[in-house]
């Protein structure tokens, strides 16, 4: 016999209590005086032996009956299984991801789970626990109990695989147990058909399926922003797990402070987008109001106030229109010549402008491709008496090659419209202009398409990976490209496409890095912080940036600001992953091999009935009542 709550044994102990109170009487005798008491003695030795004898048959029956109250609590069983004379081990995988906020009849998926294992009686004296994001091994009915109502939604999903490895590792070795594995999930995101390729397994499966009432739910799935002169496109899409629904209110903030509202509808394909300035940095929130899962209500983004370009010119002398493009404003400009350079400076820069340079050094030319593959911008201007062999030197970085020179005038009468340096600068194609011309140039060898183009299909300007190369030198002697309207678009188009915006906002669970031209001071380190969360990430210093990544951590959506001590350098914006948004199910129908429950109260019981289990609890119940009556018929009519 074994018991299911054995810690009510310890009630036994009490049975001592009947004992001790036979054992010192404590009635206190009165005196009675007779005139006689010669009649009495014989009445009063039989008295005194039968209330002896009642009195100790009283005391075992009492303890019998308090004996089997005790043993009914501790619910006694057997098992008629010969094979298996331990009690099952039982581990309990229950899904506690964000899906499980939907709702049925009982209220949200996971808080109903947790009701209904709290309500059963296990037939095993310790159960495991594992959800998505915690273990619990080998706990009692009262820890239990405990864990499973501190449980806590999470955006981690385990997939069938993980989940057997990890119950593997809570059953024991011992064969002569009989082990069960009761999933209990929504199956989101578990494909049944998995589960069914999984062979060998040293423990059976039970599924629990807990189903929503609605499918319904609606979220952001991606935002972009597109920068104008004056103000940010702010472009939104939204998603809906149910056609059903047409439209999704939205509503933009920027930190707590409403700014916008508008529709997502069904005839748009759930799209809208916002109207934002570009001066100010924005610190984004939309929310959508559904009666779906409300993880997702909220989508976080943040759009930062826009550091100045750094812009170096190496030539020989300073040129003043690009004095008059890179303005203050907007840029940091500076100018080198090749001898005073300081190279420490090149990587520090966002794009570099090699103004009609004799000939690269090779200093310079190292400097520069480990600029290039850093991901800086480099424009290119040849000189009109360069050396071929040390610019095809830092060109063949790019697949690149300059044959050789020609002096011909030449018009510039092609513009690539398509081009992302042109496509915010003309809002139409525009042919009727003056166009400007050059009096000689290089021919470069590539299949590129060219930016600008000759009139004989030549290429005057052409890009590839953020290397920017004229085929002609732009001086006034040379050309009057820098007096013509083409000039101030394609140059402070190169400029800002240096510009690297932060990402508007990342993804918990995936792998994220951040790169940041900031520079730490004796050993410090940087830290994201939101409320009382604090974590510090990974982070390493390569070519004068600093390189942050981070994948486990945050676990929680929303603002965090990126920290220096108590100096706040950024905010940076986490989101949960979108595919838990995507509400729907399998059906648990497909499964051949694996056993599928409608209750969690079904799964218990069919553990029960396959070790055989026969409750005993309900006999010694009858027995401790059998044997209070008893004592109620002694003590009323034995005397």
């Amino acid at each position: 016999m074994q018991f299911l709550k054995p810690e009510f044994l310890y009630a036994l102990w009490a049975l001592i209590i009947p004992i001790l109170v036979h054992l010192f009487h404590l009635r206190r005798f009165q005196k009675q005086s007779f005139s006689n008491v010669a009649f009495l003695k014989q009445i009063k030795l039989q008295t005194r032996r039968s209330s002896t004898l009642k009195k100790w048959l009283v005391l075992l029956i009492r303890l019998f009956a308090m004996a089997f109250i005790v043993l009914a609590f501790a619910k006694p069983f057997v098992s008629n299984s010969t094979k298996n004379s331990l009690a099952p081990e039982i581990v309990i995988y229950l899904d506690n991801s964000f899906s499980m906020q939907a709702k049925n009849q009982e209220g949200p998926l996971l808080s109903g789970a947790i009701q209904d294992i709290l309500n059963q009686e296990f037939v095993s004296n310790e159960i495991s626990l594992f959800t998505n994001n915690n273990t619990y091994k080998k706990l009692n009915t009262e820890n239990l109990r405990q864990e499973l109502l501190e449980i806590q939604y999470t955006h981690r999903q385990l997939d069938f695989q993980s989940i057997i490895a990890k119950s593997n590792l809570l059953f024991s070795d011992r064969q002569s147990q009989k082990k069960y594995l009761v999933i209990i999930s929504d199956l989101q995101h578990l494909n049944p058909e998995d589960l069914n390729q999984i062979t060998d397994l040293p423990m059976e499966i039970i599924l629990v399926q807990k189903s929503a009432l609605s499918n319904q739910n609606t979220y952001i799935d991606s935002i972009e922003i597109s920068s104008e002169i004056e103000h940010n496109n702010l472009l939104v899409h939204g998603s809906v797990s149910n056609n059903d629904q047409d439209s999704i209110t939205i509503s933009l903030y920027d930190n707590d402070k409403l700014i916008g509202k508008s529709i997502l509808t069904q005839s748009n394909n759930y799209k809208t987008s916002f109207s934002v300035p570009n001066s100010n940095a924005l610190l984004g929130k939309l929310v959508i109001d559904d009666i779906g899962p409300d993880f997702d209500n909220n989508f976080f983004f943040n759009i930062p106030k826009q550091n100045k370009i750094k812009v170096l010119a190496i030539g020989y002398s300073q040129s003043n229109y690009l004095n008059r493009i890179f303005t203050e404003d907007e840029f940091i400009f500076s100018f080198s010549t090749q001898d005073q350079l300081n190279y420490n400076n090149i990587q520090k820069q966002n794009l570099i402008i090699l103004n009609e340079l004799n000939s690269l050094s090779n200093t310079l030319g190292n400097s520069l491709k480990t600029f290039l593959t850093n991901g800086g911008t480099v424009l290119f201007i040849p000189s009109s008496i360069g050396s071929l062999e040390s610019y095809n030197d830092l060109l063949g970085f790019r697949n690149l090659n300059l044959t050789s020179k020609y002096n011909d005038t030449r018009k510039i009468i092609k513009i690539n419209f398509d081009h992302p340096l042109f496509d915010q600068s003309f809002e139409r194609e525009v042919r009727n202009f003056k166009y400007p011309k050059v009096a000689s140039f290089y021919k470069i060898k590539t299949s590129l398409k060219p930016l600008l183009e000759f009139e004989d299909g030549n290429p005057f300007l052409v890009e590839k990976n953020r290397f920017f190369m004229f085929s002609a030198p732009l001086n006034t002697t040379n050309s009057n490209f820098t007096n013509s309207p083409l000039i101030v678009p394609t140059l402070y188009g190169i400029g800002k496409s240096c510009y690297k915006a932060p990402k508007l906002y990342y993804r918990i669970g995936e792998y994220n890095e951040i790169n940041l031209d900031y520079e730490l001071k004796n050993d410090a380190v940087l830290s994201l912080s939101k409320g009382e969360d604090n974590f510090i990430p990974l982070q390493s210093m390569q070519n004068s940036k600093l390189k942050l990544n981070f994948e486990d951590l945050p676990e929680k959506a929303g603002h965090y600001a990126l920290k220096s001590k108590t100096d706040t350098i950024q905010h940076v914006s986490f989101n949960y992953e979108s595919k838990e948004s995507e509400i729907g199910t399998y059906n648990s129908k497909n499964l051949t091999q694996k056993e599928s429950m409608k209750s969690i109260e079904s799964a218990f019981e069919s553990i029960k009935s396959e070790v055989n289990i026969k409750e005993l609890w309900k006999w010694f119940v009858t027995f401790a009542l059998i044997f209070l009556i008893l004592e109620m018929i002694i003590l009323k009519f034995f005397r």
